[in-house]
């Protein structure tokens, strides 16, 4: 019996890394397992193809949740995996599991794309900027819904030095350090499994309406990507917009929590008044027949009063992050040296 040892660190990576494409899916069977390549730990699900270099002799497939449930809880240096009675074993510490391994099918995306898809990222692939995945944290409180009215608002858009996100509520732009064009937009889902491992690919390649991303230990991220990006001008009509300027004072974000508290639920959504004079940013909101609440900060600020109301989460989600707000007749703008989002104000 032929017995295959792999650190359990590095299996550990490889099955998070993989996990992604074991859900959603069209294909039930191909979604819920990972697949041994031989060459690589593979999932499909037809919007994500994913590959983690795992040089392990075994090609066929195993149910992905009892096989990530088992290296999760298993105590012990390394696994050991091997072949009995055509079943994989997987063996750590003192736990051991055996799990049927369904034989390859050559035609299943993870084996059939699996040679060209490497061959290709590593010759063509182009370098991907160093704050990619800094730019899709920032942007992707702003990713609007599937059913969005343009399809890109349903993900991420990407091109030139951008990164771009609306939810019709707000509308966040990145720029990035270097190009990018890809030219459509990566899915929510897509952008979740992108960010989480933290590690930012180095080079990208786009082919057949996939965008595959290239990290330094030779894994590959695929997603299917959104053919659409935001129309010409949208940026300069929102972002360009003349409105009153201020420093975001460092206790703001503090003031607009508590706030929040009395936040009447309008719309479905909490809504808080801001009110901005001389050296001074006031937060406050009420409920009527239960009490109001009142916070305030010191401000750099001498011009005219200024009065405006928005959803306070909007607003926090991203304000450790931002350095200026602007306020214009019709949008809170809060922006720093890369990154910009405006936020539509709330009208009784």
């Amino acid at each position: 019996m032929e017995r295959f040892a792999v650190e359990r660190d590095e299996l550990k990576r490889a099955v998070k890394f993989a996990s992604p494409g074991t859900t959603g899916g069209t294909s039930f069977f191909v979604t819920q397992h990972m697949f041994f390549t031989g060459k690589n730990l593979g999932t499909y699900n037809d919007r994500l193809l994913i590959y983690y270099p795992l040089r392990v002799p075994l090609r066929g497939s195993v149910d992905a949740k009892k096989f990530k449930t088992f290296i999760d809880r298993a105590v012990g240096e390394n696994f050991v995996l091997s072949l009995v009675d055509g079943k994989l074993r997987i063996s750590c510490g003192k736990s051991r599991v055996t799990l049927t391994l369904q034989a390859p099918d050559p035609q299943w995306p993870v084996y059939a794309r699996e040679d060209d898809t490497i061959a290709l990222s590593s010759q063509s692939a182009q370098p991907v900027p160093d704050d990619f995945i800094q730019g899709l944290n920032m942007c992707k409180t702003a990713i609007g819904k599937e059913n969005s009215r343009d399809p890109w608002m349903s993900g991420i858009a990407v091109y030139d030095h951008k990164l771009v996100a609306s939810d019709d509520y707000r509308l966040s732009c990145y720029q990035m350090h270097g190009p990018m064009d890809i030219g459509a937009a990566i899915p929510a889902a897509s952008v979740k499994a992108v960010t989480s491992g933290g590690a930012n690919p180095i080079r990208w390649l786009k082919r057949d309406g996939w965008l595959y991303l290239c990290y330094e230990d030779d894994s590959i991220l695929g997603t299917r990507l959104v053919d659409s990006v935001p129309d010409a001008g949208v940026l300069d009509r929102t972002f360009g917009v003349e409105g009153t300027v201020i420093q975001i004072p460092e206790d703001f974000e503090e003031r607009l929590k508590i706030s929040e508290i009395l936040s009447d639920e309008l719309r479905r959504r909490k809504v808080v008044t801001i009110e901005l004079s001389t050296s001074r940013l006031l937060c406050r909101s009420q409920i009527h027949g239960m009490g109001k609440v009142e916070a305030w900060c010191e401000c750099d600020y001498t011009g005219e009063d200024v009065t405006f109301s928005l959803p306070p989460e909007q607003l926090l989600t991203i304000i450790k992050k931002v350095s200026t707000m602007k306020i214009t007749a019709r949008m809170c703008i809060v922006s720093n040296e890369s990154f910009q989002q405006a936020i539509v104000l709330y009208s009784r």
